[in-house]
């Protein structure tokens, strides 16, 4: 069992290097122990890559291993299928922000990210939880979320899933307290997507989360209705926004470069230059008709072409997409 586990490890090891190696730009070994700090020390990722396994023991770095390599086939496979790109705007910013958050022991361990639809939240946020792999919890909020217990309880069960929804308490305070004993003294990230949906009760319920929890929070919200959110309830949210806020990012629409990014690698038929005399309009288009979601759609109907766009190409059907939106 022990050479079994051995093998794995090496192998599991050898599997992060070769996706290391394939990053661009380049990724060393100290920024890949900061990004995945159960890889071990330098000397330990090193030792195993190379098929070292001596002083070191693989039943207790396997579990680490794997953890780390479900993160990156996870980042790998959120890539291919929402076409995430690391190095657009939305992700830069929101990384950023979150790596500054994480280390935060303070008072002020939330962080905000606002945009409107198809900025980028949701798949910032599916970033975020791979690079920071075990210590992300996800929750979305929705309409339930008017109310504090609404909340508690789909927080409580996204930080232990062993738990039954019909087996938590029905008071408010009880789960609260649950809450608070789930998360504990670890050092989680608790990511809340439609932030927009959380009603006054729920942003005293964050507030009690950071004060009597070593928790990091980060909402994504549509920026129009948090504002709107806080002004009908300024005191919870004051408390939360002057006392608590550790940074607020605000996504935009993509700019000239990002969408130049986006369709070259989104249209493969796309090998000739002309096609970027489009990329101002396109850019003009999307920033009023669903940003990048609005690329993506375009980026669909270019592969349905049998042959490369010309830019005038891409014009008309960013302009079709642009009048179906406004419909």
């Amino acid at each position: 069992m022990a050479a079994e586990h051995g093998d794995q490890l090496i192998g599991i090891a050898r599997s992060i290097r070769v996706w290391q190696e394939q990053q661009r730009p380049a990724v060393s070994d100290n920024q890949m122990i900061r990004r995945f700090p159960a890889l071990g020390s330098d000397k330990t990722y090193r030792k195993l890559r190379n098929g070292d396994l001596e002083s070191l023991n693989p039943s207790q770095h396997l579990p680490k291993y794997r953890g780390v390599w479900a993160a990156i086939e996870a980042l790998i496979g959120a890539a291919a299928a929402e076409q995430i790109y690391e190095d657009l705007q939305p992700a830069l910013e929101t990384n950023l922000a979150a790596g500054s958050l994480i280390p935060q022991r303070g008072k002020k361990r939330l962080l905000i990210i606002e945009g409107p639809s198809g900025a980028g939240k949701t798949e910032s946020l599916k970033l975020i939880a791979a690079r920071f792999t075990g210590l992300v919890v996800q929750v979305e909020a929705h309409e339930g979320w008017r109310s504090a217990a609404g909340a508690l309880r789909d927080i409580l069960l996204a930080v232990d899933p062993r738990k039954k929804r019909e087996d938590l308490p029905s008071s408010t305070a009880d789960l609260m307290d649950a809450t608070i004993m789930a998360l504990g003294e670890g050092n989680h990230v608790l990511t809340i997507d439609e932030g927009h949906h959380m009603g006054a009760p729920v942003l005293n319920v964050l507030k009690t989360l950071l004060n009597r929890t070593r928790c990091h929070i980060i909402v994504a919200a549509i920026g129009t209705l948090w504002r709107k959110l806080a002004a009908r309830s300024w005191e919870e949210a004051r408390q939360l926004v002057f006392n608590r806020l550790h940074d607020r990012v605000i996504l935009g629409p993509p700019s000239q470069t990002d969408v130049e990014l986006f369709l070259s690698r989104r249209i493969p038929s796309l090998n000739g230059g002309d096609w970027r005399r489009a990329v101002p309009v396109i850019a003009d288009h999307a920033g009023r008709s669903g940003n990048y979601a609005f690329l993506r759609d375009l980026s669909d109907r270019a592969n349905q072409s049998d042959e490369e766009p010309a830019a005038t190409d891409l014009i008309r059907w960013a302009s079709e997409l642009k009048a179906l939106h406004e419909r």
